[in-house]
């Protein structure tokens, strides 16, 4: 048997360790980014967010840049409610990278790892609207939307929704076997 695939063509998904994990929190609590992520704005201590950083946490990759060996993003799949069939992912692209789209690449891969280790039928992503902006045209053309709560957040001095949008067993392998063939195809394995 195969082993599940470790990235596409651009990107290497390397799980997270222990070494990585103060660089995650830097990235928590950067003006630039901390507001966007898991502890809205807050600052948590390291350990804090070690203990957060693992808690309801199924698996969780660096999305690492092959030719350069930059991380450049993180997904993380979590949530995961196996009589449902269900699981949640989410997804990073740390702001001071300039290639666009690497993180969202690791991501699918990071689906196609969900649907290879697990009796899942669905992935489901949930933003901010705030969030939401930076995938949208990804999102469009490639998810599922399944709706939006909205007034949910307040951020930047007003109220945002929160955005729901899923990919299913059938529609990840349609992407993988159309669109994203090439950009998925298996390649050896890499390490970071």
């Amino acid at each position: 048997m195969l082993p599940p695939p470790n990235g596409t063509r651009r990107t290497i998904l390397k799980p997270v360790d222990d070494a990585d994990i103060p660089m995650l929190h830097k990235v928590e609590i950067a003006w630039h980014m901390g507001y966007r992520l898991r502890s809205r704005g807050t600052h948590p201590s390291p350990e804090q967010f070690r203990s957060a950083f693992w808690n309801d946490t199924q698996a969780a990759f660096l999305v690492v840049e092959r030719k350069s060996r930059t991380a450049c993003g993180l997904v993380t799949l979590y949530g995961a409610d196996l009589a449902q069939r269900r699981l949640f992912c989410s997804v990073v692209q740390f702001a001071l990278v300039s290639r666009r789209g690497l993180a969202m690449e690791g991501a699918m891969a990071a689906v196609r790892y969900a649907f290879w280790t697990w009796p899942l039928e669905r992935v489901l992503f949930e933003a901010p609207g705030f969030n939401t902006v930076q995938f949208a045209k990804f999102a469009a053309s490639n998810l599922r939307r399944e709706g939006s709560i909205g007034n949910f957040w307040f951020m930047a001095d007003r109220w945002w929704s929160h955005d729901f949008y899923s990919v299913d067993r059938s529609r990840a392998e349609e992407l993988a076997n159309g669109r994203f063939r090439r950009l998925l195809e298996p390649v050896e394995t890499g390490t970071v």
